[in-house]
């Protein structure tokens, strides 16, 4: 079953299986099942993991910031 952890004070879920987190607790469970009879990673699971969220930004050339 899915571990879960607060951060920012928002609770993710964890799959057992591979580490990655979810907002939703269903798709940390759908990832586990996933992981365990295909030992491998659903690209369409591993979408909603917030590894997989995050925002990275770039300064625009001659926009001055950066």
């Amino acid at each position: 079953m899915a571990g879960s952890k607060r951060t920012n004070e928002k609770k993710l879920y964890r799959c057992p299986e591979c580490g990655l987190h979810y907002e939703e607790r269903i798709w940390a469970e759908k990832c586990e099942i996933w992981c365990r009879e295909n030992k491998s990673c659903s690209r369409e699971i591993t979408a909603h993991a917030q590894e997989n969220k995050t925002v990275i930004s770039f300064p625009v050339p001659g926009s001055g910031k950066g």
